[in-house]
């Protein structure tokens, strides 16, 4: 399933707050480019931009169910505790991880590291993980 896929998933509604509106479009923009990256063969960028989708979703339903500008951070187990959403105990770890890859391709000492991890493999199922986790967000309880 691509990005555009994702957004003609019926579970996958429309925000009403614009704010909220455009967190969720640069979410889809990196979920997108997380694509793109697989599809040339960058796969630490994958990784990357799979955690810059989910957090920027994250940002948006705060925006949407809080309604308060989201915190500055890219930790996103205190994003989905400030969005009062509930991951199981599997999500929790996955966002846990993609918080760990978003931080390890920031600081070189950790990009080569990371790099000998991201194959294509790997890249492609954390790539499925992550939209998942994106279709269970807009349909978890508010």
């Amino acid at each position: 399933m691509h990005f555009t896929e994702l957004t003609e998933d019926p579970t996958y509604t429309a925000v009403m707050n614009p704010d909220a509106e455009r967190w969720r479009e640069l979410a889809l923009y990196d979920l997108g480019t997380a694509e793109a990256m697989l599809a040339a063969g960058r796969y630490l960028y994958v990784l990357f931009c799979r955690q810059q989708a989910v957090e920027k979703h994250l940002k948006g339903l705060i925006v949407e169910r809080c309604g308060i500008f989201p915190p500055r951070t890219h930790d996103l187990a205190k994003l989905v505790h400030v969005a009062k959403v509930t991951p199981d105990d599997a999500q929790d770890l996955f966002l846990r991880t993609l918080t760990k890859y978003y931080i390890g391709t920031r600081y070189p000492e950790e990009v080569r590291m990371l790099a000998s991890e991201a194959t294509r493999d790997l890249a492609t199922h954390l790539l499925t993980q992550t939209k998942e986790l994106l279709r269970w967000l807009e349909i978890s309880p508010r």
